[in-house]
């Protein structure tokens, strides 16, 4: 199923955002935290192909979302931005867990 992104990949975004939701409370009117902007150039740094399947595996561990990996792959592929960087950043609270879900959903036991 995923062919760009790694599991340590994976994991190194997971603990980024662990590593935010320790990290002391910042003003929301501050603009992005250092572990958000920190999370997002991590993210950037991934290749298109390994963002995408990052943001398709997010949106298939996602609380609402019924579609399969390969349907979530399909639309984010046909999304137009240059990348995915800011708007998993922005999902840094939640991310861990969809990820996590995501993977059970892409890899059942």
């Amino acid at each position: 199923m995923l062919e760009h992104l790694k599991q340590t990949d994976i994991d190194t975004v997971i603990a980024a955002c662990r590593a935010e939701e320790a990290a002391p409370g910042a003003d929301a009117d501050a603009g992005p935290s250092p572990g958000q902007h920190r999370l997002y150039e991590l993210i950037e740094s991934l290749s298109m192909e390994a963002q995408d399947e990052l943001l398709a595996l997010m949106w298939t561990g996602g609380p609402k979302n019924q579609s399969s990996f390969e349907e979530n792959l399909e639309l984010v592929q046909k999304t137009v931005e240059d990348n995915h960087a800011f708007h998993l950043a922005e999902q840094c609270a939640h991310l861990p867990t969809y990820l996590a879900e995501g993977l059970k959903k892409v890899n059942p036991q």
